[in-house]
């Protein structure tokens, strides 16, 4: 749910250009992975509402991620070949999806 609310926004900031993309794409990687580990200590695992609100904080960095590729390959790709890359892209993000 948070990674659903979050993308737009994270999008919006990217397409405005008012963080430069590669910077937000690198603060969405870093802080999302951070949150992950903390969301493995003994601490947060006792305390659901702390695991609840780590892992909205978690789906929110991970909404940074998809919508910011997607704007860095639009740059860096040709619009001719634009859906053939969206499109391999896609293929990549389903496989992953499965294999996790």
């Amino acid at each position: 749910v948070a990674m659903a609310l979050s993308a737009p926004c994270w999008g919006v900031l990217a397409d405005r250009r008012v963080i430069a993309r590669k910077n937000m794409l690198c603060f969405g990687a870093v802080m999302q992975g951070l949150i992950t580990m903390l969301l493995a200590l003994p601490v947060v695992t006792a305390n659901d509402w702390l695991m609840i609100g780590l892992r909205a904080c978690n789906g929110a960095m991970l909404g940074s991620l998809k919508p910011i590729v997607v704007g860095i390959v639009a740059g860096a790709t040709p619009e001719l070949k634009r859906g053939k890359v969206y499109s391999v892209m896609q293929v990549f993000f389903s496989i992953g999806s499965l294999a996790a």
